[in-house]
């Protein structure tokens, strides 16, 4: 799944998390908060103890979600708690598909060793 900013900005507004947003139409294909694992258009997740300097030589993140802004020319969209928006916008990447058995496969895009099944009544 790709995600877009309207997605990015709905969400944030909806849960009272955005303080200030690009006016940027953009679309992501990752999101991601650890750089050695940036992939190409990755939104990433500023979080935690993070230095300015953690970006260098990091290629393929295309916007932010940080709670500080950042000296960096990037789209950024501040919020006031990094760790909601990372678990919304994280929810808005799960896919849900039904299969022919009955079942509901929940598929988290990028988290290698997460696959739940869970049965259904059909």
């Amino acid at each position: 799944m790709r995600l877009t900013t309207e997605t990015i900005q709905n969400l944030l507004v909806d849960h009272n998390l955005l303080l200030d947003a690009p006016d940027v139409d953009m679309t992501f294909d990752f999101l991601h908060y650890d750089t050695r694992e940036v992939q190409k258009n990755t939104l990433f997740v500023i979080k935690g103890a993070f230095k300015r300097a953690y970006l260098d030589n990091v290629h393929g993140i295309t916007g932010l979600i940080t709670e500080t802004k950042i000296d960096v020319d990037l789209p950024q969209w501040q919020v006031t708690n990094v760790q909601k928006a990372l678990s919304l916008l994280s929810m808005a990447f799960l896919t849900i598909r039904r299969s022919g058995s009955g079942l509901v496969l929940l598929q988290v895009p990028k988290v290698k060793r997460l696959l739940l099944i869970l049965p259904i009544q059909c």
